[in-house]
């Protein structure tokens, strides 16, 4: 588990962190949040990467913040933040507030920036200026499938069952097809 507010920060606030390699430009793993006191405070901290970012909050809540606009983002809810998008957030229950959270380079998804896959599907989100982030609720059935592949996700990683890997790419797929609905 990650204690996220030692994030390390550029002066431009680039996040100084590798998220997986080239091999495998995937990280997935748990942040936590112990409950704040007056004298301590915890939050993401401002930044940015040319990743993509979702967060899922599966306890407690979360404050999150892109670019200007604000979400409060609830137990079972998920936070999507395009590349390159300036975010922050701070837990905002009163006890311990735990995320999965999924930072990875869309080429996973493409492959190579000539595939039709990356001029079709993933550029035009990529390069949207008017979606720099989606807050996902279970309020329908592509939110809700989308929530639940994010889950699957974070088994599949944390588990690392025979071909896990190939299950992951599939479910992240899939789960670029409901941003596109």
């Amino acid at each position: 588990m990650n204690n996220i507010s030692n994030v390390s920060i550029e002066k431009n606030l680039k996040e100084n962190s590798n998220h997986g390699d080239y091999t495998f430009p995937v990280d997935i793993h748990q942040d936590y949040f112990p409950a704040s006191s007056e004298n301590e405070q915890h939050c993401i901290p401002c930044h940015w990467h040319p990743e993509v970012e979702i967060l899922l909050v599966t306890k407690g809540s979360l404050h999150s913040q892109v670019n200007l606009k604000e979400y409060e983002i609830l137990p079972g809810e998920a936070i999507f933040v395009n590349a390159n998008q300036l975010h922050a957030g701070y837990p905002t229950s009163a006890g311990d507030t735990r995320l999965h959270s999924f930072i990875f380079d869309p080429s996973f998804l493409y492959g190579k920036e000539s595939s039709l896959i990356f001029q079709k599907y993933v550029r035009p989100l990529l390069e949207n200026s008017a979606f720099p982030a989606c807050h996902l609720r279970p309020i329908d059935d592509d939110q809700t499938q989308f929530l639940k592949m994010i889950n699957q996700c974070y088994y599949l990683q944390k588990n690392k069952p025979a071909n896990w890997e190939l299950e992951l790419l599939s479910l992240m797929t899939g789960c670029w097809v409901k941003l596109w609905n």
